[in-house]
């Protein structure tokens, strides 16, 4: 996969500004976005990683979650055409 031109990688005080800030991205048409979360609970990054997805699915954005010792967690994808 080639990285986009514009992509975001998220980044906020606290996970809602997480959230709004990817809202802000996608709409200003980035093409892929970073969910990026540090010391967060695997419960809240589970939560917060599908509330991203919906976002970005809205948008027709890419989405790679990276959360630091949760590799194992896994979300539905749908496949892009």
């Amino acid at each position: 996969m080639i990285i986009p031109k514009l992509h975001y990688i998220s980044q906020g005080n606290t996970p809602v500004a997480h959230l709004e800030n990817i809202q802000k991205a996608c709409a200003s048409g980035a093409e892929l976005v970073q969910l990026r979360l540090k010391n967060v609970s695997e419960k809240n990054i589970l939560k917060l990683a599908t509330e991203a997805r919906e976002i970005t699915s809205y948008f027709q954005t890419r989405l790679i979650i990276s959360a630091v010792s949760y590799t194992h967690l896994t979300l539905p994808t749908t496949p892009y055409v």
